[in-house]
Order: C-alpha cells, then sequence, then structure tokens
C-alpha cells in the first residue's frame, strides 16, 4: 500500500501489548525516493517480484495479441522484460530510438509531446507498438508514469522468436496492417493537439494582459526574487513548525513510556510486598 501497488490492506494486525508504530504514507515515501533515487531499485525489485504472478493474465487478456494462438502469447510471457517506475519519472523520452512494445500492467501514465499532455494510459494499454514491429524506430512523444508504474516491455527480437517457434502469418500480417493505421493516425492526432496547446498557451500569455502578473514570463526580476523569497520563507517555515511537531509527538512518546515503567516498577514493588506480607503470616502462622 505504501508504494501504491494495492489501495487496501491485505490482512489485519492486532497488538497483543503495547506498541509503539511509525507509519509511512505513500505520499512521505515517493519524497523520500525523490530525496534518495538510488534506492528506487531496491524498492523497484520488490514491486516486480510481488507482480510477477500477474504478468500471465495481462498478456493472455491483451487485446494486442488476441489473434495470436495461447501459446505465442504464453510464450511472450517467458520472453518480456518487467520494469517499475515511479512518478514523474520518464518511461520513454521523446526522441529516443527503440524496438519494444510497453503494456501498462499497473499505474497511469501520460504521454507528452514537446511538454504537453497529449493521452493518458491505464492499465491494459500499450504504446510503441509499432516500434516492436518494425515501422517506426524514434518515439514520437515521451511517456512519464503519474504513479508508481509496472510495465511489460516486449522487445522486437523475442516477437520474432516467439512467433518462430509458434508461426502465425495471418495474425501477424493482421497487427501490421493494424498498428500501421493506428500509428499514423496517433502521430497526427498528437501534432494536431501539440499545435492546439501551443497556440492557446501563447494566446493566453500574450493577449491575455490580466493574466501578466500570474504569468512568470511577464515578471521582472525583482518580482521573480520577491516570489522566490516568499517561497522560502513559507516552505522553511513549514519544514520548522513540522519539526516542532515532531518533537512534540517524541516527548510524548518518551513520557508515556516514562509512565508505563514507573507504573510497572510499582506494580512489581506491591507485588513484592504483598508476597513478604504473605510468607511472614505464613510463617508466624
Amino acid at each position: 500500500a505504501m508504494l501504491g501497488i494495492t489501495p487496501t490492506r491485505s490482512a489485519t494486525i492486532l497488538a497483543a501489548t503495547l506498541c509503539i508504530l511509525w507509519e509511512v504514507t505513500q505520499d512521505k515515501a515517493m519524497a523520500i525516493l525523490d530525496r534518495y533515487p538510488q534506492e528506487r531499485e531496491l524498492f523497484g525489485a520488490v514491486i516486480i517480484r510481488n507482480l510477477d504472478s500477474s504478468v500471465p493474465a495481462r498478456l493472455l487478456q491483451l487485446p494486442l495479441f488476441k489473434s495470436f494462438d495461447r501459446k505465442f502469447r504464453m510464450l511472450l510471457t517467458l520472453y518480456c522484460e518487467r520494469h517499475a517506475f515511479f512518478p514523474d519519472q520518464h518511461i520513454i523520452r521523446e526522441g529516443e530510438v527503440g524496438d519494444k512494445c510497453w503494456i501498462f500492467n499497473l499505474g497511469p501514465a501520460v504521454l507528452q509531446k514537446r511538454g504537453y499532455a497529449v493521452k493518458t494510459f491505464s492499465p491494459g494499454s500499450q504504446f510503441g507498438c509499432d516500434h516492436m514491429l518494425g515501422i517506426n524506430r524514434t518515439y514520437c512523444g515521451s511517456v512519464l508514469a503519474m504513479s508508481v508504474c509496472h510495465m511489460l516491455a516486449v522487445s522486437r527480437s523475442s516477437y520474432l522468436l516467439a512467433l518462430e517457434q509458434y508461426p502465425s502469418q495471418k495474425a501477424n500480417q493482421q497487427l501490421l496492417r493494424q498498428q500501421r493505421q493506428e500509428a499514423k493516425d496517433l502521430r497526427q492526432a498528437i501534432q494536431r493537439i501539440t499545435i492546439r496547446k501551443g497556440i492557446w498557451q501563447r494566446y493566453q500569455g500574450e493577449v491575455a494582459p490580466s493574466n501578466k502578473s500570474n504569468n512568470v514570463f511577464f515578471l521582472s526580476e525583482h518580482d521573480l526574487l520577491q516570489r522566490f523569497v516568499k517561497a522560502w520563507h513559507e516552505t522553511a517555515k513549514g519544514l520548522h513548525m513540522g519539526r516542532l511537531e515532531r518533537l512534540r509527538r517524541r516527548q510524548e512518546v518518551e513520557d508515556m513510556i516514562e509512565n508505563w515503567r514507573l507504573k510497572n516498577e510499582a506494580n512489581f514493588k506491591k507485588a513484592a510486598h504483598k508476597r513478604r506480607e504473605k510468607e511472614i503470616l505464613h510463617k508466624n502462622v
């Protein structure tokens, strides 16, 4: 749940005695991983291992390969690569050369062209099938993870190897025709949306003077400096308040533990005193 793999808890934990726990929320965990990106590989391996059992079902039910034999699809589950990406991490970069079809098994992602959001992908979607088929080589946009994403990548060599083991020329030719048209339509749609959003952004910045005070492109250096100092002051204030709150909670926990210790000591002394009284009474009687 902390990594965003599942929204619900899979088990119930009951405290047998007094327990002191620290909760790490998803937002805090993602912020920590942003500060220490080298640790992403460790958590990424955990995600890949926990979701490996879902790979066969995803590929068997994928509409992209529904015309192929079941054995062909099962073989792709063995050949495909598994990857894990974290929020705002690049899955594909615009202009990058590649030959992989990326399949979204978990988590949403966004397709961007020149910084403009063009399309959103959800689990069960795919991007880059035309690259796997050899139709195109350069990716037409960047794909960024919106949350934790579990991705499957089928390379062209893996696809051809599976096709060699279980030939299906009819399904292959059908997929080629379909992807040629879909890739062409997607690139044209991306171009239209990018041009439209670019014109609209330019119109918002140049034609609407009332928004100039909120547009960083029209601010002077003095105004930019003022905004920077104000943001820095608010951030420092928030960090200071958070530090004080953590110290207060820590002191409360320490006080609670100390009270619990003193209470136990008092109970032990009381019990020991009663035992001595019983022993004295037993000896005298």
